[in-house]
């Protein structure tokens, strides 16, 4: 974690004791500022250190659902997300928008960016481990209470965007149609004071393993800065994609039909996986407590219930 994000993370701990006359759930704090009707809702998270790309995945239900039951709705996610929520019909949000929705739901990181903001915000604790539904739902069950609206189903899968076309994809990154692959992932931009190089020798050796064992082609993911850092020589991998992809391209790639397996942490390419329902080998980060460990085990690998049995979805390695 870096040091600015880590300090501002310690600040929401003194800024959320201010909050607890505005609970009404044991993870929802509801700072009501007037009695209006509620038609307008902004889902804010903009920036980047408080939001990374998996946790967007986790609010998509919401909107969603929101959405289906007549409200108007708008996100304002950090910018490598916008093409996600924009081409699933999302209309997005701004800085100067804010005083004109009639409820803004956030995340509890961001206290200290709507502290001036006058208006209805429900601020969301995602990470308090008493959470005890897949976590996509919570944040459904819980904010429709709030709002009146009954259930339809427990099951709120995030939605991914449509894949242009197989071919395209295959025939920009030399994915070939007659292999089978497996997409792999070794970087971290969060939570990596808790991984030792063990742990990494132990991730390349599976999906060494792996590979040979199913047959698979492997193809090496992660950023240009991943890369430049990384010295590594890599001879066992098959397509080298770091620093050549966007993560729309990531979301694309990982629905080609023959991209059978993701190999990683736990962490973003995970939960598309999980959307998806294809096999996840993950090698688990760790929390500071066994509470947060088992609750993220539970209700966030995967975030949302599957309709048939899943059970097999996620394998810790």
């Amino acid at each position: 974690m870096k040091v600015k994000s880590l300090i501002k993370k310690i600040y929401n701990i003194y800024d959320k004791k201010k909050l607890k006359r505005y609970k009404i759930f044991d993870n929802f704090y509801y700072k009501k500022i007037n009695d209006k009707e509620i038609k307008k809702i902004l889902i804010y998270f903009p920036f980047y250190e408080f939001m990374h790309f998996g946790d967007h995945i986790f609010f998509e239900p919401l909107g969603h659902f929101l959405t289906e039951n007549g409200f108007e709705v708008k996100i304002f996610p950090i910018n490598n997300m916008k093409f996600y929520f924009e081409k699933l019909s999302y209309n997005l949000g701004k800085e100067s928008d804010l005083e004109e929705f009639d409820l803004i739901i956030t995340r509890i990181e961001f206290i200290s960016k709507l502290k001036k903001i006058k208006n209805n915000i429900l601020y969301i604790d995602t990470s308090w481990p008493g959470i005890d539904k897949p976590l996509s739902l919570d944040l459904v069950s819980k904010t429709s209470d709030l709002l009146g609206i009954k259930l339809k189903t427990t099951t709120y899968i995030p939605r991914l965007i449509n894949l242009v076309s197989e071919n395209e994809i295959r025939n920009r990154f030399n994915i070939l149609k007659d292999h089978q692959y497996v997409l792999f992932n070794n970087y971290l931009d969060s939570g990596k004071f808790r991984i030792k190089k063990k742990h990494y020798i132990k991730l390349e050796n599976y999906v060494k393993n792996l590979s040979l064992e199913k047959n698979l082609k492997i193809i090496h993911t992660g950023s240009m800065s991943d890369k430049k850092n990384d010295r590594k020589a890599y001879d066992y991998i098959d397509i080298d994609l770091r620093g050549r992809t966007s993560v729309e391209d990531i979301f694309f790639i990982s629905q080609l039909s023959n991209v059978k397996y993701y190999v990683g942490f736990d962490a973003f390419i995970m939960h598309i996986f999980f959307s998806l329902e294809k096999k996840c080998y993950v090698l688990f980060r760790g929390r500071f407590t066994k509470k947060s460990e088992m609750f993220i085990k539970k209700y966030v690998n995967p975030s949302f219930h599957y309709e048939k049995d899943k059970c097999n979805i996620i394998e810790y390695i």
